[in-house]
């Protein structure tokens, strides 16, 4: 389903409540935390994520996650080098992200390092008790970074926040 929906989709975990269960709207829920990559479908995914920030009368977290390859010991300080080099970069991106997404609403810029689904589990999870809602853009087939929908998967099943898979309108 994350891979092949043609429409957004809202996942919610089944030991999540809203903010207010009392209510029957989503009043109280927030932050919005839009994790990016950088890619087109991301940068949609977080003009999204503004809009449903500005909806909910909360705010807008734009998280990047800069991945730690793997390395053996010795080779440990190189990738740790190359992992703050991609950081810098990475800050630079965000700022321009955050220009093009203009948001309305008290926007957040995040710089996270790590193995990406984890990282972004992390972050929905320590975003206050207000019960932050997680938005992930989805790559088109084709595009560089694994098949449509892997990333979002994998976070699925660490996050315990609903997670809305952003899909692009189609043209």
């Amino acid at each position: 389903l994350l891979r092949r929906a043609p429409l957004p989709i809202l996942v919610t975990p089944a030991e999540w409540s809203p903010a207010s269960p009392t209510t029957q709207d989503l009043s109280g829920t927030g932050p919005i935390i839009a994790a990016v990559d950088f890619s087109a479908a991301a940068v949609e995914a977080a003009k999204a994520a503004c809009r449903l920030a500005a909806t909910l009368h909360t705010t807008l977290d734009i998280v990047h996650v800069v991945s730690e390859p793997p390395v053996h010991l010795r080779w440990r300080m190189h990738a740790e080098t190359a992992v703050r080099a991609r950081a810098a970069a990475a800050r630079t991106q965000l700022d321009a992200v955050a220009a093009l997404v203009a948001c309305t609403v008290p926007v957040q810029l995040r710089l996270e390092t790590g193995a990406v689904p984890s990282r972004l589990a992390d972050a929905a999870a320590f975003s206050g008790s207000r019960g932050a809602i997680l938005v992930l853009g989805r790559r088109e087939p084709g595009e560089r970074g694994g098949p449509p929908g892997s990333t979002a998967y994998r976070v699925l099943t660490q996050a315990k926040v609903p997670m809305l898979l952003y899909v692009r309108e189609e043209a």
